[in-house]
C-alpha cells in the first residue's frame, strides 16, 4: 500500500509483486487496521481505548480539516520558506549521515541496494568534467 504516483512491481519491496495505490488518509487508515483485506465499510478499524469499535469514518478527515491544511500546502510563500534552504528549515536534516563523492557509495543493505546491471559500469576515477554541453533534448521525466 502505498501514496504516490509510482505505481509499479517491486516499488516498495523486490519481492512484493502487488502494490495498491491510495489516497494518504486510506493508506494511513488500511495501516492502523493492519492489512488490506479489511472491508473498511463493513468492519472497524481496530478497537478504540475503552474497546469501542472504531471505524473509518471516525478517523476520516474532514473537508474542513483537509482545506485547513491546504491552506498552508497551497501558500507560496509557506513553500518557498520551508524549501528554498531546507537545512536551515530543518536543522535535522545536515545532521543525517551521508556519504560524499562523484559516485556514489552503496552501503551493506537489506533496504537499498545497486542495480546489477550498474554494477561495475561507472570508475569514478573515469569521470571528467562536462562544461556547456549542448541540449539535445528538452523532455519532462519524473514526478510533476
Amino acid at each position: 500500500m502505498l501514496s504516490g504516483n509510482r505505481n509499479f512491481e517491486a516499488r516498495i519491496h523486490a519481492s512484493l509483486r502487488a502494490n495498491f495505490l491510495a489516497s494518504p488518509p486510506l493508506v494511513v487508515t488500511y495501516a492502523l487496521a493492519g492489512t488490506v483485506l479489511k472491508d473498511l465499510m463493513t468492519e472497524p478499524i481496530g478497537r478504540g481505548k475503552n474497546d469501542e469499535n472504531v471505524w473509518i469514518g471516525d478517523i476520516w478527515p474532514s473537508a474542513q480539516e483537509i482545506q485547513d491544511c491546504m491552506k498552508y500546502a497551497m501558500d507560496p510563500k509557506t513553500f518557498q520558506k520551508l524549501y528554498s534552504n531546507l537545512a536551515d528549515a530543518n536543522p535535522m536534516w545536515t545532521k543525517v549521515p551521508s556519504v560524499s563523492g562523484q559516485v556514489y557509495t552503496w552501503p551493506k543493505s537489506t533496504y537499498i541496494a545497486e542495480a546489477a546491471l550498474l554494477q561495475g559500469f561507472l570508475d569514478a576515477a573515469a569521470l571528467v568534467a562536462v562544461s556547456d554541453p549542448p541540449v539535445r533534448a528538452s523532455c519532462g521525466f519524473g514526478d510533476r
